[in-house]
């Protein structure tokens, strides 16, 4: 095709086309598609709609990647809180044992007040 009929033909840039079959066939129309195919398009073509999902699936992937990662560190973190919980609990088991001890053995005898300043008569 030329235009007016004279002179240099009118570039077609590259371009997709879908067949009956709903495939998607890129049709080139610059140096870098017909040498080493759609990825090296010079005609700021966008990309078909098979290579937009393509390109979804990647990210979403890697999203995933980055949460399954995130998730395994959230696990490890909340093992040791459980841990910790646990040692806390036992610690604080151990010392209601040791204070009812403690009241037990005191059971029936006076209680004793604490003296404010030497507690004795002044002369």
């Amino acid at each position: 095709m030329t235009r007016d009929g004279h002179g240099d033909p009118i570039p077609i840039p590259c371009h997709w086309v879908r067949t009956a079959g709903d495939e998607e066939i890129m049709i080139p129309g610059c140096y870098g598609t017909v040498v080493a195919g759609p990825h090296a398009c010079t005609c700021d073509v966008p990309p078909s709609r098979i290579e937009r999902a393509q390109a979804l699936i990647r990210e979403m992937h890697t999203h995933h990647d980055r949460l399954r990662e995130r998730l395994t560190t959230l696990r490890v973190d909340l093992n040791d809180a459980l841990a910790e919980l646990r040692a806390a609990t036992t610690e604080r088991d151990a010392l209601r044992r040791r204070l009812g001890m403690i009241e037990s053995a005191h059971v029936g005898s006076p209680p004793t007040r604490p003296t404010v300043g030497g507690g004795g008569k002044k002369p």
